[in-house]
């Protein structure tokens, strides 16, 4: 009797599509298919679970190992870069992304494209080619924020903005929107202190992109949360105040967004006259 081996074809980052294949050897290909459909849901799982909890990084490491298990080191390592890009100073992740590189390096390389004859590979442009790929993960990323998956679409913003500084094109004018993307994707984490950064990234990039503003206004505000009031706060809330102003005074910004930017700006003027009337002496 024929028994099946087993064939893997990737389809995407959560599911593969396992095909039989007339084999006169192994007569367990069944069973072991099934074990590795069981390891597939399993990875499948941790991703909706890391999409749940996108500040659990102790949990991402353990979807980058199962990656690791399952022999997906360069899967591995996506995971845990993104673990290192949330929280540079988490010593495990950089063990695991050094871990990672290190079962990448002894991989076959892959093959490279062959050349037609027409030369258009060869002589592509790098810097078109980042710009291609940025816009190419921009588009990702915007699709997983519509879907809700903020971490996923913060990923694929950050390989953007990656990929261009790799190529050394970073830094235009355009590029600003990929980083209020990923201001947006931070404020749903609560992470107020790099999402300002982005903001303000945004802002040196393209001094009229309003949403550079707003959303270093609103990350500036978060970071006031459960603070005690000081001078140094009331400093902040009135840059914070100060970015929303500006916001609704850019060229092109969006009349439909008037009433909910002035709304937080009177939010921000009652924190700064709180702040300012309830400071402690010392400080």
């Amino acid at each position: 009797m024929a028994s099946y081996a087993l064939t893997a074809t990737r389809r995407d980052e959560d599911a593969e599509l396992w095909e039989l294949r007339v084999s006169p050897r192994r007569k367990n290909a069944p069973r072991r298919a099934r074990a590795r459909t069981r390891e597939t849901d399993a990875c499948a799982s941790r991703r909706d679970e890391c999409r749940e909890k996108p500040k659990n990084l102790p949990l991402r490491l353990s979807l980058g190992d199962l990656l690791m298990e399952r022999g997906d080191p360069r899967g591995a390592l996506d995971v845990y870069r993104a673990a290192v890009r949330m929280k540079p100073s988490y010593s495990k992740a950089n063990r695991k992304v050094a871990e990672a590189e290190a079962a990448c390096a002894e991989l076959a390389p892959e093959e490279e494209p062959t050349d037609d004859g027409g030369g258009d590979a060869a002589d592509a442009d790098p810097a078109a080619q980042a710009s291609a790929e940025a816009a190419r993960l921009k588009a990702k990323g915007n699709s997983c924020f519509n879907n809700g998956c903020y971490v996923d679409a913060w990923e694929n913003y950050s390989d953007a903005i990656d990929c261009l500084a790799a190529a050394g094109v970073a830094g235009r004018a355009e590029d600003a929107k990929l980083h209020t993307n990923r201001a947006a994707c931070l404020l749903t984490a609560d992470r107020w202190v790099p999402a300002a950064h982005d903001g303000a990234r945004a802002i040196s990039l393209d001094a009229e992109w309003w949403k550079g503003y707003w959303y270093r206004g609103q990350a500036l505000l978060g970071q006031l949360k459960g603070k005690r009031p000081s001078k140094v706060m009331q400093q902040k809330a009135e840059v914070a105040l100060k970015a929303l102003e500006r916001a609704s005074q850019c060229r092109g910004f969006p009349e439909d967004k008037r009433e909910r930017v002035e709304q937080l700006q009177a939010r921000a003027r009652n924190i700064v006259f709180y702040l300012a009337q309830n400071q402690c002496p010392t400080q």
